[in-house]
């Protein structure tokens, strides 16, 4: 197990499961001002956890949480060099790119089934 998922799994509630996960940065959200902000996506059977680490260039850790009753829509977008995922949440949208794994549609699917849309 790597260590960043070691690490976020910490933050799971008891009975909470982890059902999918993508390692990715968190590109455009209102708390990173634009700034890629690398970590793990985390799709569980309660919620979405994005956890990304301290390091040297950020110095605190960054911890958001998403419920699927206020996920609205969820899309992917392909660019030449990068894959993205954006879902739209409430009255914003949160987008994911950097994306490392090859199973987003799993994800997506995942994120489709518990939230309803």
């Amino acid at each position: 197990m790597n260590k960043i998922l070691k690490e976020a799994k910490r933050l799971l509630d008891d009975q909470e499961n982890i059902l999918a996960t993508l390692t990715c940065s968190v590109t455009g959200y209102i708390v990173t001002n634009n700034t890629p902000r690398p970590g793990i996506l985390l799709a569980t059977n309660k919620r979405i956890i994005f956890y990304g680490q301290a390091s040297m260039h950020f110095k605190n850790e960054l911890i958001e949480e998403f419920k699927y009753e206020k996920i609205l829509s969820i899309e992917k977008k392909r660019k030449i060099f990068d894959k993205k995922i954006i879902i739209y949440y409430k009255d914003e949208y949160i987008m994911f790119g950097q994306i490392l794994n090859q199973n987003i549609e799993e994800f997506i699917e995942v994120i489709k089934m518990k939230s309803n849309i």
